[in-house]
């Protein structure tokens, strides 16, 4: 099975609580925890800056205070799921995983569990948002990139091609899972293990397995 955490409101509240916190900013992160939410309920056919604003209990003009219109909202959740899933990740890399390669398959697994659990903010994440133009956006996509990097390390040799690869295969198992294109048959965890183990070859015993 994936490694999955299931957020919810009362997670994305947690998270904002640890900002510092004015009342502009409060209702900032509270239409940005209600876009989620209508992204958890309905998908990205449900996101409208309307809906967000009736379902954080505020005027429909309030999210214009606050954000370039949708697609500011969209980049600014994009943002948040990126934190969320950074997250995640340091939940999996605090578990023990002494092996690299039982380390690169815990992470990667968590991010195939993570746009399973989440379909409508991974959608937004990685096809809505527009990275160039929020730069807070930019940086915390670059830190999931970089600890992509790092697991990958081991196995590289000084291959920089070798993370894209990697991230191209655990991205595709991904997209394939969430859009259930082999409804006979879910992806499993075993399939996704087989595949990178296909790709990394004699790497995984160059890097101690």
């Amino acid at each position: 099975m994936f490694y999955t955490v299931k957020f919810n409101a009362t997670a994305c509240n947690a998270m904002s609580a640890a900002r510092p916190r004015d009342g502009r900013n409060g209702l900032r992160d509270t239409l940005i925890e209600a876009g989620i939410a209508l992204l958890e309920d309905a998908g990205i056919g449900g996101l409208t800056l309307r809906r967000a604003a009736a379902r954080a209990g505020v005027s429909h003009a309030a999210p214009a205070y606050h954000f370039d219109g949708l697609q500011g909202l969209k980049n600014a959740i994009a943002r948040r799921g990126f934190e969320l899933f950074l997250a995640q990740l340091a939940q999996v890399l605090a578990r023990p995983a002494p092996q690299p390669f039982a380390r690169l398959l815990a992470c990667n697994l968590a991010y195939i569990g993570f746009a399973d659990a989440h379909p409508g903010l991974f959608h937004v994440m990685f096809e809505e948002a527009d990275h160039g133009r929020d730069a807070g956006l930019r940086q915390v996509a670059q830190e999931c990139h970089d600890v992509l990097g790092m697991i990958c390390a081991p196995f590289s040799g000084g291959d920089a091609a070798l993370a894209p690869a990697v991230w191209a295969l655990t991205h595709g198992f991904a997209v394939l899972h969430l859009g259930q294109a082999r409804p006979d048959r879910p992806l499993p965890a075993q399939d996704y293990e087989r595949h990178l183990r296909l790709l990394l070859a004699d790497r995984i015993d160059a890097a101690g397995r």
